[in-house]
């Protein structure tokens, strides 16, 4: 048995990333996003020593070319060969050594293991068990993975709804399928009651300049994260994010009537704290940019 001691990487900690792993050439670190962490990374060919990560990693590779690597799982070689489009899921404290031939690329999504426990109807203990996965094809995971990539690349500071939507629809699919023994996730079907969605959709629209999250949400409905997601849709017929997105657009035209508020004051108004999202959003609902659509009433 190997006497090396084991590096711990910390992926959702600024200050713990270890010294073996690059920067991300672009990551969520600022963004102040919860439960999840995205990192955009081009390495070079390289060895790690023996690591484990404190979150479950997923690594959504889009090479340029085909990658040949192995990963070292208590004495057992695990040899596999990466490229755009495949995918590997690291379950949370898994110890093990990697090596790959040539510069890889890759989108790294880290899930704190508390997420994917919320996210069941069940009681479980912490030892809920993800089974490893290297090189395998998941469509779901490779388009959030995409998605995630370019709202880094975004100026937006307001994306926790999106950020938290994304990372509970990725939980309840890792659960689904990768977990050794599938906990119980129930389907909702009769959605929020008139009350509780009267209760929601006031707040979001009282509160369009904040930068909501999809937990805030919930707790306004002493519900979990997947469960409030789940009834909301089924209630609204769209997600939190995207009924929140309708609001804010909603208010815009309203708000563009005022010609004495500048389009940066309205950005900032509805929680968009950068013209450019402002205008790019109004225009995908609108077809039309926001300049227009005031010069056309």
């Amino acid at each position: 048995m190997s006497t090396e001691k084991t590096i711990t990487v910390d992926f959702n900690s600024e200050d713990n990333q270890s010294s073996i792993i690059l920067p991300p050439i672009n990551s969520s670190a600022s963004k102040g996003w919860n439960n999840i962490g995205v990192g955009y990374y081009r390495l070079p060919s390289s060895e790690t020593p023996e690591i484990s990560f404190l979150q479950h990693i997923i690594a959504v590779h889009v090479d340029k070319y085909p990658v040949k690597g192995e990963r070292i799982l208590e004495g057992r070689v695990v040899k596999e060969t990466y490229r755009n489009g495949k995918i590997a899921i690291y379950p949370a404290q898994m110890i093990q050594r990697m090596n790959w031939d040539k510069e890889i690329e890759f989108i790294n999504l880290s899930l704190e293991p508390q997420l994917l426990i919320n996210c069941t109807d069940k009681c479980i203990d912490s030892n809920l068990e993800i089974l490893p996965q290297f090189a395998i094809e998941d469509s779901v995971i490779y388009s959030l993975g995409l998605a995630l990539k370019k709202e880094i690349e975004s100026n937006n500071s307001g994306s926790l709804l999106y950020a938290e939507s994304a990372a509970t629809m990725l939980a309840v699919h890792i659960l689904r399928h990768y977990a050794v023994q599938k906990p119980i996730i129930k389907d909702f079907t009769r959605g929020l009651s008139r009350s509780k969605l009267k209760l929601v959709i006031n707040y979001i629209n009282d509160n369009l300049h904040h930068n909501l999250g999809l937990t805030q949400l919930a707790e306004l409905l002493q519900m979990s994260p997947n469960h409030f997601l789940r009834l909301f849709k089924q209630s609204t017929g769209v997600t939190p994010y995207q009924y929140v997105l309708q609001c804010r657009i909603k208010k815009a035209r309203e708000l563009l009537k005022n010609h004495k508020l500048t389009l940066a004051e309205i950005s900032q108004q509805l929680g968009f704290y950068d013209q450019s999202r402002f205008t790019n959003t109004f225009r995908k609902h609108m077809g039309i940019t926001p300049k227009r659509y005031r010069d056309n009433l």
